[in-house]
């Protein structure tokens, strides 16, 4: 069982991140989850206080012993970039030019080689 030990500075710092509105949900659990922790209230408590299992208290507690608060709120999220975006303007001024017959035809071309 993991043990944390932390300093009047952390336990500030943790307050701070939970009172503040920018900081996810998620990560406001995970605080939550240490804040528990060094109340000394059993992991199975702080899972079903939470909603959440014992190994992910268990993950939060490393995380943060690992990096501290910076560790816990720090999204991960990954959010791939569309090659797409680069050339968007263009599509966009291409598709504006051409008149609405020219943008129906390749439609009405598609259907009849489907039948």
């Amino acid at each position: 069982m993991i043990k944390l030990n932390l300093m009047d500075t952390q336990r500030d710092e943790i307050a701070e991140a939970i009172d503040d509105p920018a900081t996810s949900e998620r990560a406001k659990i995970k605080l939550l989850a240490i804040r528990l922790h060094c109340l000394d209230m059993p992991h199975g408590q702080i899972a079903a206080a939470l909603n959440i299992s014992n190994d992910t208290v268990t993950i939060y507690l490393k995380a943060f012993r690992k990096g501290g608060v910076a560790e816990l709120i720090e999204n991960r999220n990954f959010r791939p970039t569309s090659s797409v975006e680069a050339f968007l303007d263009d599509i966009t001024r291409s598709l504006a030019d051409m008149d609405d017959v020219k943008l129906k035809t390749p439609r009405f071309e598609i259907r009849s080689d489907a039948e």
